[in-house]
């Protein structure tokens, strides 16, 4: 974590250093940014930041995923029940779960995330052809991202069910009481 914040502070500091950037307020943003002085400077930086940041942490993503699949595929047909387990490495069906949830929760955060990172794309480098429900759908996948994830478990998860349906319905739950047997009473009699 410390490289990847010393590489980001190293690279802005060198680019305003040497003049190659300047920081403005962008008002349709509402923040400060990044401003070039060329367009060259401007297209090199993305290309440079839509590689680093974008296109390497998906295929990485992508190549985790595929090992994590075509795992999930060779031990899958060597699980008729429950109890079984397979031949080879020892992966259980609740590991199996899990990663086809951590699966849906990583799509989730995809197709939430991917037009946030295009659309910013597109109005950086055309600002004038960005239409403005365009940004507020792309504004509304973003907070939807935030909320997404609990409807993912209540979907992949009958555990999750459970305890979600338990605390929704406190009411309903039966509370537990402490029953005192016949050896518990003689115990503390001789105490």
């Amino acid at each position: 974590m410390s490289g990847v914040w010393l590489s980001l502070a190293l690279y802005l500091l060198i680019g305003r250093v040497t003049n190659w950037n300047r920081f403005e307020f962008i008002p349709g943003y509402a923040v400060c940014s990044v401003v070039f002085t060329t367009t060259e400077r401007k297209f090199a930086h993305y290309i440079v930041v839509f590689g680093l940041f974008s296109l390497l942490p998906f295929f990485v993503a992508c190549f985790s995923y595929y090992k994590v699949f075509t795992q999930l595929r060779r031990h899958k047909p060597s699980f008729n029940t429950v109890s079984r387990r397979p031949a080879g490495r020892m992966i259980s069906v609740r590991e199996i779960n899990i990663s086809r949830t951590l699966s849906y929760v990583a799509a989730g955060f995809l197709f939430c995330w991917i037009p946030l990172w295009a659309f910013a794309f597109w109005k950086r480098l055309s600002p004038e052809t960005a239409p403005r429900v365009v940004e507020l759908l792309v504004t509304l996948m973003l907070f939807l991202s935030a909320s997404i994830n609990p409807f993912i478990y209540i979907a992949s998860s009958l555990a999750f069910r459970r305890e979600l349906n338990k605390i929704l319905c406190f009411w309903k739950v039966a509370r537990i009481v402490p029953v005192v047997t016949d050896s518990a009473q003689r115990k503390r009699s001789w105490q």
